[in-house]
């Protein structure tokens, strides 16, 4: 092969012939997630949910309601922050343009028309998408419903401590930014601005159920019932005629009110262990009913179906808030607010559950399950090679070609991590 010399790039041509124009073979995720979305009548759903938000008679099309939601599902699955991230890899990858379903002459959305379609949309009509993707899942038989567990975490606002300014009541501490973020101690036990993320998860699947947005500095206890009233809803309008039933949840979630509170709906079985702090507690200042709602948990807690639960709870909540805040790129907010950051997030988690369904059918959950698949396949392979070379050899002493064994393996799978880790993608520091 001769080696080539890179030329001075001229005036491109003025006309370009369109077997000129370059292709791409698509990618396989993509296309499969785009076969799923069509063959499920999303786009002819979405439009329609969507008509009356838009103009008929006046203006210039906007961004079609099937591209905006698939450029948010990029967003989540190339693990990208900001709207400018999203609007940029939009443009540059062949392959995902052709999961927008753009020609190659067509301009991709821009950031800002991101935004003005976000702010025409409601609240309700995001929601309604994380339903529909709930009712995809109902309908493959994945969605369970009756025991569900409850955790939150908090996510970083977009706005700087040192934007902080006094109230003037002189109550409080607001910022001059996001006056609807609070201060709050994050996971890694910095100070920041924040927002609060309660996730209930059904157990069963792992499935998002609810994914409910409020502020940083609202108690576990006091968003516990409204969290699960809401994935309720959330099942109903899936076409789910499962109730819940059990609820776990961490010693964060124990209080006398909330129990008590749980206690009066008569499908409600709550599964929360009882903070040492609480043992040895009198029972002076509480009424009848809140001692039976306390003893009654404390007695579920303990018992082998609360440990049980206990266990998978720490399992699979914690894998949705690693999939949609590390690897989805939710953990830093680039919104503003309560509203636009809930918009946001019911598309990130709705994401993540279309990804339980493409698992399911296809074997691949993100787009960069193809990837660790060829990986996997290239090291399960050197391995099993390496064994039989050394058998076949009889590599002096008997556990040698063990030990050979454990070496190639070892540097195949740390090969295999490499490929697979998330490719940084170029993100903007601020966003719309």
């Amino acid at each position: 092969m001769a080696l080539g010399r890179r030329k001075p790039v001229k005036q491109q041509d003025l006309f370009i012939t369109a077997v000129d124009l370059p292709r791409s073979d698509g990618h396989v995720f993509f296309a499969k997630l785009n076969q799923l979305l069509e063959g499920a009548g999303f786009d002819a759903w979405i439009e329609k949910l969507c008509g009356p938000y838009y103009s008929q008679v006046r203006g210039r099309p906007g961004i079609l309601p099937g591209v905006y939601f698939r450029m948010l599902l990029v967003g989540y699955f190339e693990g990208i922050q900001s709207q400018r991230g999203i609007a940029w890899r939009c443009a540059d990858s062949l392959s995902i343009r052709q999961f927008l379903g753009l020609k190659l002459t067509d301009h991709s959305p821009d950031h800002s028309s991101l935004t003005v379609t976000r702010e025409r949309l409601p609240e309700t009509v995001h929601a309604s998408v994380f339903e529909w993707v709930l009712r995809l899942a109902n309908e493959r038989k994945l969605l369970g419903g009756k025991t569900v567990a409850v955790d939150s975490t908090t996510l970083e606002a977009d706005a700087a401590m040192k934007s902080i300014v006094r109230r003037d009541t002189g109550d409080d501490w607001v910022s001059g930014t996001d006056t609807e973020a609070k201060i709050a101690k994050m996971k890694d036990g910095t100070t920041h601005l924040a927002y609060k993320a309660e996730h209930v998860v059904d157990l069963g699947s792992g499935m998002i159920l609810g994914a409910e947005i409020t502020p940083a500095d609202m108690h576990d206890t006091k968003s516990l019932e409204d969290s699960l009233h809401k994935a309720q809803i959330h099942l109903e309008e899936a076409g789910s005629n499962i109730e819940i039933r059990d609820v776990a949840a961490d010693k964060g979630y124990h209080s006398t009110e909330a129990l008590t509170e749980l206690s009066e709906h008569t499908n409600y079985r709550s599964y929360i262990p009882e903070p040492k702090s609480t043992e040895g507690r009198t029972w002076s200042k509480t009424t009848l009913k809140q001692r039976k709602a306390v003893l009654a948990n404390r007695r579920r807690a303990k018992g082998n179906k609360g440990r049980k639960l206990q266990r998978m709870r720490s399992e699979k909540v914690e894998r949705t808030f690693a999939h949609v805040l590390e690897t989805g790129g939710g953990r830093r907010c680039r919104l503003r607010g309560t509203e636009k950051i809930q918009k946001r997030y019911f598309l990130m988690t709705a994401a993540y559950n279309v990804g339980g369904v493409m698992r399911m059918l296809f074997g691949i959950g993100t787009s960069r399950s193809v990837q660790g698949m060829m990986g996997g396949f290239l090291a399960g392979y050197l391995a099993c090679k390496t064994l039989w070379l050394a058998l076949q050899r009889g590599w002096g002493a008997p556990w040698r070609p063990i030990l050979r064994f454990q070496r190639h393996f070892r540097g195949a799978m740390i090969e295999f991590r490499n490929r697979s880790e998330p490719t940084q993608i170029a993100r903007s520091s601020t966003g719309c």
